[in-house]
């Protein structure tokens, strides 16, 4: 999966900001200088499904945990917020939320973008509380207990 800067950052600050570690997307992006700040516009692979090793979750979906997680890409229908290192879930959660944004943006083309909060970490865990019990947004939001509805709803595979 494929992320393009919007901003000139360091390697380590784009790391932070996906949830992964910095030698991971080095290691996806070996073209790229780690000392050097990575320019605006640049693409970068944030994610490579290995068949070997999917994403699973594990146990339950508010005491388990995830294995491999799928970040959510961009879309033009919804937002996801700057730093993001709690937007992987399973590929059938993930292709759902998807399919479930582009189907909102064809049916209201006028409509407000879908903010993206909390999903889970890559390795999955608990969400802290200020994410679970943040103010409700002016526009439609997806909570880690969306996701973990969708999540169970998904299937874990």
């Amino acid at each position: 999966m494929f992320w393009t800067a919007h901003e000139n950052l360091s390697l380590d600050a784009l790391a932070i900001a996906w949830g992964i570690k910095a030698a991971q997307l080095s290691e996806l992006n070996p073209e790229l200088d780690r000392e050097a700040p990575v320019g605006e516009g640049t693409k970068l692979l944030v994610y490579r499904h290995d068949p070997e090793h999917p994403p699973q979750s594990i146990g339950s979906p508010n005491r388990g945990k995830l294995r491999n997680g799928m970040p959510l890409p961009e879309g033009p229908g919804w937002r996801l917020r700057t730093h993001r290192p709690r937007t992987y879930g399973t590929v059938n959660t993930i292709r759902a939320l998807v399919d479930a944004f582009e189907d909102f943006g064809e049916r209201y083309p006028d409509g407000p973008k879908i903010r993206v909060g909390e999903l889970a970490r890559r390795t999955g865990g608990r969400v802290p509380r200020t994410a679970r019990t943040a103010p409700a947004a002016t526009s439609t939001s997806v909570t880690s207990s969306t996701a973990s509805t969708t999540a169970s709803t998904a299937g874990s595979t």
